[in-house]
């Protein structure tokens, strides 16, 4: 997703941090800077270490960082908020989206949620819930930190790949790639799908390409062997005019 400043001329981010309690990265208006100021406040006095990012860092931040949380401050001012929002949720598939509410209307919620929020809460709010859905965020992320298949293990949160106590080592691409497998393992994932989530890994929106269905080829190749060297009880196989499969072998006894 870029983030275009002519859209939005004066969005800063705070960018929030507790190693207990996972990451969280709280994006607000110009126009709602104070509020921000204070939640930040308030979040320093729990225990948080918050900074500033200036606009022009706010889509660098999000590529080079994984969030537990994004809570997003909606302002008035804010021109095509909802839009913000989704792109947000395309680029950020697996984060909890946050948004502090300007207006306490059914319809603006529902847009919020339809725009790809998972949670939303009216201003003003009392800080003492906003922390408590933090937690419930961390809790259920800590429920879902990793992936496991028999021996094969994604971890999520630190986005390492374990097989046989051993690490297996793939790029951004394969791990996304790989955890697409996993959630469907035994099951054929087509190409397209394979294709999409190159794409959102790439945070391209001028792709797929001519060429996408080679480039799924060449990363499907990468994987297969590596997952060959190290994890002895998954075999990666080619379905033709389906997509790719991800089996779990019946070990002989």
């Amino acid at each position: 997703m870029t983030i275009d400043s002519s859209v939005f001329p004066t969005v800063q981010a705070l960018e929030t941090r507790q190693v207990e309690q996972g990451d969280c990265l709280l994006i607000h208006h110009a126009g709602s800077a104070m509020v921000g100021s204070q939640i930040g406040s308030k979040l320093i006095d729990r225990g948080y270490q918050c900074q500033f990012v200036e606009q022009h860092d706010l889509e660098s931040r999000l590529d080079e960082n994984e969030f537990s949380c994004i809570i997003i401050d909606q302002s008035s001012h804010w021109v095509a908020f909802y839009e913000f929002v989704s792109g947000l949720r395309n680029k950020k598939s697996a984060t909890a989206i946050f948004v502090l509410c300007e207006s306490n209307s059914a319809d603006n919620r529902v847009r919020i949620f339809n725009a790809g929020a998972d949670g939303v809460l009216d201003k003003p709010f009392v800080f003492a819930e906003l922390v408590a859905r933090l937690d419930s965020l961390h809790r259920r992320r800590q429920a879902v930190a990793s992936l496991q298949s028999n021996a094969l293990k994604l971890d999520l949160a630190s986005r390492r790949v374990m097989s046989n106590m051993r690490v297996v080592t793939v790029t951004r691409i394969e791990f996304d790639l790989l955890e697409l497998l996993v959630r469907n393992v035994n099951r054929a994932v087509s190409v397209e799908l394979l294709r999409e989530q190159i794409r959102k890994s790439r945070r391209s929106y001028s792709w797929p390409c001519p060429y996408a269905t080679a480039a799924v080829a060449k990363h499907m190749c990468r994987l297969r062997k590596k997952l060959a060297l190290c994890c002895e009880d998954h075999v990666l196989r080619t379905v033709r005019s389906e997509g790719y499969i991800l089996e779990v072998k019946q070990m002989k006894m």
